[in-house]
């Protein structure tokens, strides 16, 4: 594993894992399943992979499966945009975006009794120190994941309305 604390999958175990999430939504009923992933690597080959294949058996009965390339990629671009021009230092995994993120998605789901991130906890470090972070997490604001989650959304809907036509 590259990063401690990490749950590593093999990519063919996580395309058969996307495809039976999305069997799974096609078996209750939804004629349009998007998939997309927040995470780099052969992640992104595989969920193009299983949407492929499920439209060419899917597809003739009126359900399409699409597939929202380069969320991930996408973001870190606004990221590392906004961190270079406001001087905060970039970083790789779990840093100061992912550690925004997911306090901004905290409050979201539990409110003031936020309870995924101990701000005590949070470190300034790098690859291979054993921390499983590569990047200063003590900088993460809520704006700043606000603002990093806003950008995944928006270019997530952008990208299902093309590939979506009303009928």
């Amino acid at each position: 594993m590259r990063y401690a604390g990490s749950v590593n999958l093999a990519e063919d175990t996580f395309g058969a894992v996307a495809h039976d999430v999305a069997l799974s939504a096609i078996s209750a009923g939804f004629k349009n399943v998007v998939l997309m992933c927040d995470h780099g690597g052969g992640a992104q080959s595989q969920l193009a992979k299983v949407a492929e294949n499920m439209n060419r058996e899917w597809a003739p009965m009126g359900i399409h499966v699409y597939y929202v390339p380069d969320l991930y990629y996408q973001e870190k671009e606004v990221m590392k945009e906004y961190m270079h021009n406001h001087g905060l230092p970039l970083d790789a995994h779990a840093g100061t975006d992912d550690t925004s993120e997911l306090l901004y998605i905290d409050k979201m789901v539990n409110g003031r009794s936020a309870k995924w991130i101990r701000r005590d906890k949070l470190v300034n470090s790098h690859e291979g120190d054993g921390t499983g972070v590569d990047g200063d997490q003590t900088k993460a604001t809520l704006e700043l994941g606000k603002m990093f989650t806003d950008a995944k959304v928006t270019f997530a809907v952008k990208q299902i309305r093309g590939l979506i036509s009303p009928n």
